[in-house]
């Protein structure tokens, strides 16, 4: 067994004492990430896009959060406000949503380290890892650069990496595979498709399932190229796959995008754009699911994009 973790300090601003257990041994356990108890939070709450284009992030060191985390009280107050307080604009409607309410359960079918009693739980479960791995990063940058000098850093590098990423990637689809016929696209944000469809609309339709992930934002998308594919041709085929698997295949909406379109030579095809899972439980069912709807129209040549 492990030896047991030292006594508290006299003062543990991030969590309470009756937390400092958990709170040292989370960082060792790797069962906290084969049950995704962090890492399933975060995907969700990390940086979230809302209507008209916009991001709202959580308060913590891993995104480009533009508030202070210069210490854990502060940090605390903020992470609470946005998880249980904030109404954010997400999806289509006029709807509003608490960052604490996009989670879902974690299923033991995806996830098999996951127990019975801990998917129970798994809500409640994962805003506390979440709020004990964010505590423990704000409490380690603030002990190595107590001058505060890792918040400037921090958002130097969102400046050069993270706040233009859309554009960046635009530009990238735009200038080095200007030329592809067909570009597979996955874990695309909703708001990706929009800025697609204004930037580079006139060389490619953007393809999207009729139905896009708002929650998890992870969405397969395809490009085709105008002047070789008949956008009148396009056919959704991604719900006649999706009600074949029964509920231990974990796909999620958004995974999954099958597309049928034809040219304008004339040839046929049935297209797929898939984002399989990190341990692999998606990938035979859904090869599987998509070669047989691909048996049912020989005509057409099957392509299959995965990540």
């Amino acid at each position: 067994p492990p030896p047991p973790p030292p006594p508290p300090p006299p003062h543990t601003p991030l969590l309470t004492r009756a937390h400092h257990t958990y709170t040292f041994a989370l960082p060792q356990d790797r069962s906290i990430g084969e049950k995704r108890l962090a890492s399933m939070p975060d995907r969700v709450t990390n940086t979230i896009h809302t209507r008209g284009g916009s991001v709202s992030c959580r308060p913590t060191v891993i995104n480009c959060y533009e508030g202070d985390l210069g210490s854990g009280d502060k940090w605390w107050v903020e992470w609470k406000q946005f998880m249980f307080a904030t109404q954010l604009a997400t999806g289509d409607g006029d709807s509003k949503t608490r960052p604490a309410a996009m989670l879902k359960p974690i299923k033991r079918a995806k996830y098999p380290a996951v127990s019975a009693e801990e998917e129970a739980m798994s809500l409640p479960l994962q805003t506390l890892s979440q709020a004990i791995f964010d505590a423990i990063l704000v409490h380690i940058v603030n002990s190595v650069s107590p001058s505060g000098r890792w918040q400037q850093l921090r958002q130097e590098m969102c400046d050069a990496l993270n706040r233009h990423k859309d554009t960046r990637t635009l530009e990238i689809l735009q200038q080095t595979y200007g030329t592809t016929d067909a570009v597979f696209l996955q874990e695309a944000a909703a708001s990706f498709r929009t800025s697609a469809a204004k930037r580079l609309g006139g060389r490619y339709i953007v393809a999207a399932p009729s139905t896009l992930d708002t929650s998890r934002d992870q969405n397969s998308l395809l490009l085709l190229r105008r002047d070789l594919f008949l956008e009148a041709s396009l056919v959704d085929r991604t719900e006649e796959v999706m009600k074949t698997f029964d509920r231990n295949v974990p796909v999620a909406p958004g995974d999954l995008f099958v597309l049928q379109v034809d040219d304008t030579l004339g040839r046929p095809y049935l297209l797929a754009s898939f984002h399989g899972d990190t341990n692999g439980l998606a990938t035979i069912p859904v090869l599987e699911a998509v070669t047989a709807l691909a048996a049912r129209m020989p005509e057409r040549r099957l392509i299959f994009g995965l990540d």
